[in-house]
């Protein structure tokens, strides 16, 4: 997709798809998107009446996440730029939908039918290349773009809902829990702490494209996707398996999680180092033949490869959302996000482009050894 996007859009336009985006996915979020989590440990727990609690919660939570993305929305249209102004209305509205029938993912990976729940995020990852990238041979308009985007991966995921019967399928699991009486105050108390942090980790993750954005432009923002993207997307790949590890970790006492983890976390380091060391040979060939307009996002590229070893922090970060205080993801959310946006200013001010890309690598490292070390930082008082 990346390459496609280099090759086929103008910069100016894809800088602009990027922030649409970008400010689209962190407005979405703004919303009751801790239920996912929620769901995770009720299903775990055989808490089925729990789930349409959860989705009813969620649709209203979705109400201020409209108004600030309609102001949001209006801000741009008074300042005369229709573009932003109707790219945000579109995009925040295709988010939330998508969102909402995403739950369903979360009550598969609860009750360990892994089948199902990935069949879902490959229709969001595989929504994108069936409608946008045909659409790239014709349309240069970000505002469509960004529809497409969304719109293609909410397309496939309302398709396989209905081919695979998925709602009649968790109303059968709710019905056979129908008579168990489930704590539903302390699950919703866990889903709203959890979406505040989803929130900040929405923005954490986000606010390198917007920042560069407001302050270096739309083409500058275009290189920095191009840099970042594979790596990203390789660390995202890695990501998926979040789930799956918070299910395992949930079914455990925090004591037992602890044990081993260290070992599990090194090990995710060592096999991170050939895929290092491959993109590190392959990358500057491959930027030179393929994505050669955008000659600066070659050297940068190399600088961020090393983001890829922050894929490791799955680990620790799942541990803890399993078994850690909402306290203790508060403040390692809280310092990721202080980290990524403090180091992303001194970087722009001082390197633009390029002091923007050390600060987001520098930023990764940290925020991934944070993780670990606040696990075994918490076992030892624990101990104590």
């Amino acid at each position: 997709m990346m390459l496609a996007f280099a090759n086929m859009l103008e910069p100016e336009a894809l800088g602009i798809y990027q922030y649409l985006l970008a400010i689209s996915s962190i407005i979405a979020s703004i919303s009751l998107t801790g239920t996912n989590a929620a769901i995770v440990r009720a299903a775990g727990q055989k808490n089925y009446t729990f789930f349409p609690i959860a989705f009813r919660y969620t649709l209203l939570s979705y109400i201020p996440a409209a108004i600030i993305g309609s102001m949001t929305a209006g801000y741009y249209l008074y300042q005369g730029n229709a573009t932003l102004a109707s790219g945000i209305a579109i995009a925040v509205s295709l988010v939330l939908t998508l969102q909402y029938f995403l739950r369903y993912g979360y009550v598969f990976i609860g009750i360990e039918e892994f089948k199902t729940s990935n069949y879902l995020l490959k229709a969001v990852a595989l929504g994108p290349l069936f409608f946008l990238l045909p659409a790239l041979f014709v349309v240069q308009d970000p505002v469509i773009l960004t529809g497409l985007y969304f719109g293609g991966s909410l397309v496939l995921v309302l398709v396989l809902i209905c081919f695979l019967q998925i709602p009649k399928r968790v109303s059968e699991l709710v019905e056979t829990s129908a008579k168990q009486v489930t704590n539903y105050k302390s699950l919703l108390a866990f889903s709203v702490h959890q979406s505040v942090i989803g929130v900040l980790n929405s923005g954490t993750a986000h606010v390198d494209k917007i920042m560069i954005f407001q302050l270096l432009g739309a083409q500058a923002t275009a290189t920095y996707f191009i840099a970042v993207s594979i790596p990203n997307k390789i660390r995202s790949i890695i990501k998926q398996f979040e789930p799956f590890l918070f299910s395992k970790f949930a079914k455990y006492n925090a004591a037992a999680t602890v044990d081993g983890l260290g070992f599990k976390f090194f090990l995710m380091l060592i096999g991170i180092v050939p895929i290092y060391i491959l993109y590190i040979l392959l990358a500057p060939l491959f930027f030179t033949s393929f994505v050669s307009q955008y000659p600066e996002a070659a050297t940068l590229t190399l600088i961020y490869a090393l983001t890829m070893f922050g894929s490791a922090a799955i680990v620790p970060y799942s541990q803890m959302k399993a078994h850690s205080s909402s306290r203790a993801f508060y403040v390692y959310t809280l310092i990721c996000s202080f980290t990524k946006i403090s180091f992303l200013f001194v970087g722009i001010y001082y390197l633009q482009l390029q002091g923007a890309i050390i600060a987001s690598t520098c930023s990764v490292i940290i925020n991934t050894l944070l993780a670990y070390s606040m696990v075994i930082i918490n076992r030892n008082q624990t101990k104590l």
